[in-house]
C-alpha cells in the first residue's frame, strides 16, 4: 500500500486552510498516529518561531548599534555634548525598536482583512418554485453570484422584510454589505444570526462579524469573537488563531 505523504496536508492544517471535510479526515488520520501528531506540533513550533525571527534579529542589530555609539560618543569630548549626542542616539534607537516592535506584533487591520476575507460561495441552488418570495430570491442570488453586491444587498434587503428568519437570505445579505462597505449593516445582520437558534450559518456568520470588526478597527471586539471562534468547533477556528497572533 502506498504511503501519504503528509507534509502537504499539515501545511494547510496549520494554516487553517482546510475545509470543514479535510479537517474531520485529518483529524481522524491524527488518532492514534504518534509520529504524525509529533510532526505537526513541530511544524506550529517553527511557525510561531518564524514570526519572532525578524524581530529578534532587529533587536540584536540595535543592540550592537547602541554599544557603538555609546562608545564612540564617550570618546568625544565635553560631557554636556556627550549627554545630549547620546540622549539623541538613544531616543532614537528606541522609536525605531518600538516602530517595529508595533508594526510586527500588530500588522494594519486593512492588510489583515484583504489577506483573509474572501467572498462567501453560497452551495445552494436556485429555487424552482414561483412565488412572488421565491422569484425574487432568485433573483438576488442571481445577482449575488455575478458579482453585483448593490443589487443583491438591496433585493436580499427587501426579501427580509418578509421573510425576517431566513437565516440564507440574512447571511448573503451581510456578506453583500460587507463587498458594499457598509460594515455597520452588514454586522447587524451577522449578530441576527449569531443571537438566533444555532443553525447552518452561525460558523460563517461568526467569521465574517470577526472580519467587520477587524475591517473597522474595532480591535478588542474582533480578539473576542476570534478567540471564541479559535476555542470553538468551527470551522474556521485554525483561520481565527492565526490572525489573534497577528492582532
Amino acid at each position: 500500500m502506498k504511503t501519504i505523504d503528509f507534509s502537504y496536508f499539515i501545511e494547510r492544517y496549520n494554516a487553517g486552510e482546510m475545509d470543514q471535510l479535510e479537517i474531520k479526515w485529518f483529524e481522524k488520520e491524527l488518532e492514534g498516529n504518534d509520529s504524525l501528531h509529533k510532526e505537526v506540533m513541530l511544524r506550529k513550533k517553527a511557525d510561531q518561531s518564524l514570526l519572532h525571527h525578524d524581530l529578534i534579529s532587529l533587536r540584536n542589530k540595535l543592540t550592537v548599534l547602541e554599544k557603538t555609539c555609546k562608545e564612540k560618543l564617550v570618546e568625544s569630548s565635553g560631557k554636556k555634548a556627550l549627554g545630549i549626542r547620546y540622549a539623541a542616539v538613544f531616543t532614537g534607537l528606541i522609536l525605531i525598536g518600538s516602530m517595529f516592535v508595533i508594526q510586527s506584533r500588530n500588522q494594519s487591520t486593512e492588510k489583515i482583512y484583504s489577506k483573509n476575507y474572501s467572498v462567501y460561495e453560497y452551495p445552494g441552488t436556485s429555487r424552482t418554485t414561483q412565488t412572488a418570495a421565491d422569484i425574487q430570491f432568485t433573483r438576488a442570488l442571481q445577482y449575488y453570484a455575478d458579482n453585483d453586491f448593490t443589487n443583491s444587498g438591496i433585493l436580499f434587503r427587501e426579501f427580509l422584510k418578509n421573510n425576517p428568519e431566513n437565516m440564507q437570505a440574512t447571511l448573503l445579505y451581510g456578506i453583500s454589505e460587507m463587498e458594499n462597505k457598509n460594515f455597520s449593516n452588514a454586522e447587524s445582520s451577522l449578530n441576527k444570526i449569531i443571537k438566533a437558534e444555532y443553525n447552518l450559518y452561525t460558523d460563517h456568520a461568526q467569521w465574517y462579524l470577526a472580519l467587520c470588526y477587524v475591517a473597522t478597527g474595532e480591535t478588542i471586539e474582533a480578539k473576542q469573537q476570534l478567540s471564541a471562534i479559535r476555542n470553538s468547533e468551527s470551522i474556521y477556528r485554525n483561520k481565527a488563531r492565526k490572525i489573534l497572533r497577528k492582532l
